[in-house]
């Protein structure tokens, strides 16, 4: 993941923020779930700012800001995954 910054919790990345490039943007962020539950999944769904990146063995989402307002759903989904991480 070249160009992009890791975050870990313990020995376990949860997300990757951009340093020199993003996932699908330069704006973009991605967090992983590897175990979301349904309502979750539904919720992502209809999330237009949220898109699936497809890994092997890995579920990861990213996340599209394009103004400021997004930065606080922004750390609310990596908090998840920060959780999630746990």
């Amino acid at each position: 993941m070249f160009g992009l910054t890791a975050w870990y919790r313990r020995d376990r990345i949860f997300a990757v923020l951009p340093k020199t490039r993003g996932m699908d943007s330069p704006n973009s962020l991605a967090f992983k779930l590897p175990s979301a539950s349904t309502r979750v999944l539904a919720r992502i769904r209809k999330e237009p700012r949220i898109g699936f990146a497809e890994m092997p063995k890995a579920r990861w989402f990213t996340f599209e800001l394009s103004c400021d307002a997004d930065l606080h759903d922004a750390i609310e989904w990596l908090g998840r995954a920060y959780e999630a991480a746990g």
